[in-house]
């Protein structure tokens, strides 16, 4: 909240414009549980809640978020739709090669096999890069493909804010944690979050 009051406000040394208030969020694992397997929307959904509580706290203070996950694009806007308060627009996705059709008056978008973009590692900031045009002032992720995402991030000229989802709690969520990715937070001075000792609640009842 530091950061956000620091970035917002026009007396601060730190303010940020609206328009280069930028945040970005991987999705699997860091708003969506990735445990037991991806994609699991009877546990899932309940998690939702938890990272809206960022999220509309943010969009309040006039940032831009975007979910930037290596899952589909097409699969990410099913799930975020009526959870996240955020448009199709601002989600940054793998994607897949289409086919334009036209016939009796109808488009359809044909799905192809061959994957044109994988959102995933290098790939994240190129994502971002070619879908906004510039990096976020906040990235949030919770694995090795997310370093890129938050290397871009820290690049910022302006104010960052690198934060990092720690899933160290196996009795309330799931315990898999990545060592490489807690040195790197530790060289590059990001924030590790714990789900053991930072969240107040992960699942609701």
């Amino acid at each position: 909240m530091t950061f956000v009051d620091n970035v917002t406000d026009p007396e601060s040394s730190d303010y940020i414009h609206p328009q280069d208030r930028i945040a970005t969020f991987d999705f699997d694992g860091t708003i969506y549980c990735e445990k037991p397997i991806y994609a699991n929307f009877e546990v899932c959904i309940l998690h939702y809640r938890e990272a809206v509580e960022l999220i509309e706290y943010l969009l309040k203070e006039d940032f831009q978020v975007f979910i930037c996950s290596g899952s589909m694009t097409g699969f990410l806007r099913g799930a975020c739709e009526g959870h996240l308060p955020l448009d199709s627009s601002h989600i940054i996705g793998s994607r897949v090669e289409l086919e334009y059709s036209f016939e009796d008056s109808a488009i359809t978008f044909l799905r192809k096999e061959n994957i044109i973009h994988n959102n995933d590692a290098d790939g994240k900031a190129l994502g971002i890069y070619n879908h906004i045009g510039k990096p976020p002032v906040i990235a949030v992720g919770n694995t090795c493909g997310d370093v890129e995402m938050l290397q871009y991030a820290q690049s910022n000229s302006q104010p960052n804010l690198m934060l990092v989802i720690n899933h160290d709690d196996s009795t309330r969520e799931y315990e898999y944690y990545d060592n490489k990715l807690l040195e790197i937070c530790k060289q590059n001075g990001w924030i590790i979050v714990s789900m053991k000792e930072d969240f107040k609640n992960i699942f609701i009842k």
